[in-house]
């Protein structure tokens, strides 16, 4: 293997490290999500119909980021703590992993 091919590779410990700081970015913002139709929701300016259906749907929202985030850092901890990569497969939210062992 020439030294630029082996520079270029990702290695499991970058690749998870990056998901989990993307899932932990997409729980940030399901979290304002949340908050924010919650604050819609307890305002007289928005239908109660609505604004609970909205705020309904933001906590199921933020309820799959954190299952998602905690799925992920599970796996990142696997990866660095055990050297353990799980098989390729789905995650809850569809995204397929990419990485397996080899």
């Amino acid at each position: 293997m020439d030294e630029c091919s082996h520079q270029n590779k990702e290695t499991p410990v970058n690749f998870w490290r990056s998901r989990l700081n993307d899932v932990r970015c997409r729980l940030d913002q399901a979290r304002c999500a949340a908050k924010a139709a919650e604050d819609d929701w307890r305002s007289p300016t928005i239908p109660s119909p609505d604004g609970s259906y909205a705020y309904q749907r933001a906590l199921r929202a933020e309820r799959d980021a954190l299952a998602e985030y905690r799925r992920v850092l599970t796996v990142f901890i696997d990866v660095v703590l055990n050297h353990r990569i799980r098989e390729q497969g789905k995650s809850r939210t569809g995204v397929p992993n990419t990485h397996t062992n080899s």
